[in-house]
This record gives structure tokens, C-alpha cells and sequence, in this order.
């Protein structure tokens, strides 16, 4: 044993144990990177190399929600009232549950795409809930009117049911546990 640990040292190789640590260690660095995607939280420029690096297709999930956080940040920002900027929110959380409702019932997406597929609108959701609920702390928002002083609301869209955050969570949640296809068994008889 103490030959192959020489051996190891002598052509300055890791030792097998090392190898699985430094794996488990990028593994869940990964997973830490995903968590953070998926509770809304930024990703630094760091993480972001860092995917780009290791994990393409993660990468091109954190673009998207980059992206989506983005336009939706715009999208707050130009609301003139309150009231539009929660309507702005409904909507947004709403259309999330559209497309998962979408995704779901499609037959044409196996199961294991339709979980990725929820969970990354999931990161997206989670996003643009941490972008809403930074504009709604800042003194911008709360230098709004709340409604425009006709008192006609900005959005005509007012039977809608308000949708949040929370409620597209649970939602994301109740459909990526969707039931598993049963299990094939063979019945051969000879």
C-alpha cells in the first residue's frame, strides 16, 4: 500500500480518495449555485464563470433568469402607480402557472424534460419575486401614487385573482412531483 501512495507522491498525482473529495466538493458547490437560483438569490460574476466553466446547460438557465430579472426590473420601474405594480406582479405569477400548465399537459414532453422544464420557470419565478420585492422595499415605489388620479386604474385586466409568489411555489411544487410513470414489469410465460 505504501509502494502506491509513493507511487502517487513520486508522479505528483492526487490520491484516488482525493480525487472522489475534490468531486463531492464541485458537486456541491454546483448544488449551492442552484439553490441560490432556485430561493431568487444573484448570482456573483464569480459563480457565474464558474458555471459557464462546469456546468453549460446550469449556465443557461442563470442567463435567462439573468435576463428575466432584468426585463421584469424594467417592467417595475416604469409602472406610474401602485396599483400597477401589483397588477404587473399578478400577471407575471400568473403566467408562470400558464406555462407550467402548458408544459404539464403536453404528452409530447417526457416526464424527466417536464420536471426540468418546471423547475427551471421555478428559478425564473424566484427571481423575479426577489426583483418585486426589492423595488416594493425602495423609496421609488414608495413615492407612488396608488392609482392614477382619475381613479381609473392603469390595467383593465381587474377581474384577474391576485397570484403570488407563494402560491406559484406550492404550485411549482405540487407539479414537480408529478406521479411517476408505474413501473413495466414482464410477464413471460414459457
Amino acid at each position: 500500500k505504501s509502494y502506491l501512495v509513493s507511487f502517487f507522491y513520486l508522479y505528483n498525482l492526487p490520491l484516488p480518495y482525493q480525487i472522489d473529495m475534490a468531486r463531492a466538493r464541485e458537486t456541491s458547490y454546483l448544488f449551492e449555485i442552484d439553490s441560490k437560483l432556485k430561493s431568487g438569490i444573484a448570482l456573483s460574476a464569480e459563480e457565474m464563470n464558474h458555471l459557464k466553466e462546469n456546468n453549460p446547460e446550469l449556465y443557461e438557465n442563470a442567463v435567462e433568469v439573468m435576463k428575466e430579472r432584468a426585463a421584469y426590473k424594467k417592467q417595475l420601474e416604469s409602472a406610474q402607480t401602485k396599483d400597477e405594480v401589483h397588477k404587473l406582479n399578478t400577471y407575471k405569477m400568473q403566467e408562470f402557472v400558464s406555462e407550467i400548465k402548458t408544459i404539464k399537459a403536453n404528452p409530447n414532453i417526457a416526464l424527466g424534460k417536464k420536471v426540468e422544464l418546471i423547475d427551471q420557470i421555478g428559478r425564473v419565478a424566484a427571481g423575479v419575486c426577489d426583483e418585486y420585492t426589492k423595488f416594493v422595499d425602495s423609496a421609488r415605489y414608495a413615492n407612488l401614487p396608488a392609482e392614477k388620479e382619475d381613479n381609473k386604474l392603469i390595467t383593465s385586466d381587474s377581474n384577474k385573482e391576485d397570484t403570488s409568489f407563494e402560491d406559484v411555489k406550492k404550485f411549482i411544487s405540487s407539479e414537480i412531483n408529478l406521479k411517476k410513470p408505474p413501473k413495466l414489469t414482464l410477464n413471460m410465460r414459457v
